[in-house]
């Protein structure tokens, strides 16, 4: 009867460390999912901190591109002091697009974003300063190419608006200068002049 008794109370014991260990494992599993959820959103302050200093973005799941793939674009942009980001993001939200504007305004500094989805597909935000040149940049960088070529494109489009914009101001500035050159040495003569006709006026 006792040897009964320690069978069913052993029973018991192995039935209990059983259950806790199944209820342990299901915890550590749903705390994983929960982690894992929570690692896999992107947040675009979090896509700015992250592309700080390279200006690049690549969400850990996307093998299918290369970083070094916008290296020549990235470094056309600084070379003509456009401030642009380029996100290759996990799973933007609500849509690419709309991810791609959240990006630039997340970043107090930021011109332009490149954004490409898991299809490859191209997105673009341009700030309104570059009204002029968004829409053709856009168009260039949307039209299908490798993300590599379309970033390039896209940087392209951008610079060439403003090296364009450049020399404009430049040659009205200078314009206003020699206009103004022109008014003080009129002035001057006159000045000249009228100090030369009192003299002669005194004289006599």
């Amino acid at each position: 009867m006792i040897r009964t008794f320690l069978q069913s109370f052993a029973r018991l014991i192995a039935l209990v460390i059983g259950l806790f260990v199944a209820l342990s494992v299901g915890a550590v599993g749903s705390g994983q999912t929960m982690f894992n959820l929570v690692a896999s959103a992107e947040s675009p302050t979090e896509v700015i901190e992250a592309s700080t200093g390279s200006g690049i973005y690549v969400a850990r799941s996307r093998h299918d591109i290369d970083p070094s793939t916008f290296d020549r674009a990235m470094a056309s942009a600084n070379s003509a002091g456009l401030n642009l980001v380029v996100v290759v993001p996990d799973d933007p939200q609500p849509s690419a697009k709309a991810f791609a504007l959240r990006v630039r305004q997340a970043g107090e500094d930021v011109d332009a974003v490149l954004l490409v989805d898991a299809q490859g597909k191209v997105f673009t935000s341009v700030g309104e300063e570059y009204s002029e040149a968004a829409s053709r940049a856009s168009e260039a960088a949307e039209s299908g190419l490798a993300p590599g070529r379309a970033a390039s494109a896209f940087v392209h489009e951008l610079t060439v608006e403003l090296v364009v914009e450049r020399p404009a101001l430049f040659g009205r500035i200078m314009n206003y200068a020699a206009v103004l050159f022109v008014v003080l040495a009129v002035v001057i003569m006159l000045e000249i002049l009228w100090r030369l006709f009192r003299s002669r006026m005194s004289a006599s």
